[in-house]
């Protein structure tokens, strides 16, 4: 009887099955090396004043959070 999850699947699927299309890949400039190990880059701060938002269509009545 064939599984009703794995419908026409003859065994198990392998990485090396996978072709991998370098074209849509994103490459990045490697991390520089921290003689202390890993290292946090901030690249947004938090607004000073007012209310934070989760997400942009969020308002004060929706969970806002106390500025710093």
């Amino acid at each position: 009887m064939e599984s009703c999850y794995n419908p026409g699947l003859d065994g198990i699927i392998e990485y090396d099955d996978f072709k991998l299309n370098s074209s849509i890949v994103e490459h990045k400039e490697p991390a520089p090396e921290t003689a202390d190990g890993p290292y946090l880059v901030i690249v947004e701060q938090p607004k000073q004043r007012g209310f934070r938002f989760r997400y942009g269509c969020e308002g004060p009545s929706h969970g806002g959070l106390p500025g710093a």
